[in-house]
């Protein structure tokens, strides 16, 4: 990270709450990935990368966008998967 880029972080974290701290710090302590791609998404939920996109496509899977890169968060993942235990 260049010396203005470290300079921006801190200038940034300190706009943040404590609990939002706390939470940003237990993140990057845990070495969790913060997003994934569809491919390590589908490894995660043993289903094929193809149903992948078909659950994204019918809108069951939420994702975000960073340019031209789809990328599933942990928190999508886990909303998916409790939102299937519900239905059964």
């Amino acid at each position: 990270m260049s010396l203005a880029g470290a300079k921006y972080w801190r200038r940034g974290f300190k706009t943040l709450t404590e609990k939002e701290k706390t939470d940003l710090m237990e993140r990057v302590k845990s070495s969790e990935k913060l997003a994934y791609t569809v491919k390590e998404a589908a490894q995660l939920l043993s289903l094929s990368r193809s149903l992948i996109y078909e659950l994204i496509n019918c809108g069951k899977i939420r994702t975000i966008k960073i340019g031209r890169a789809r990328r599933i968060t942990r928190d999508q993942l886990e909303e998916f998967v409790s939102a299937r235990v519900k239905e059964m």
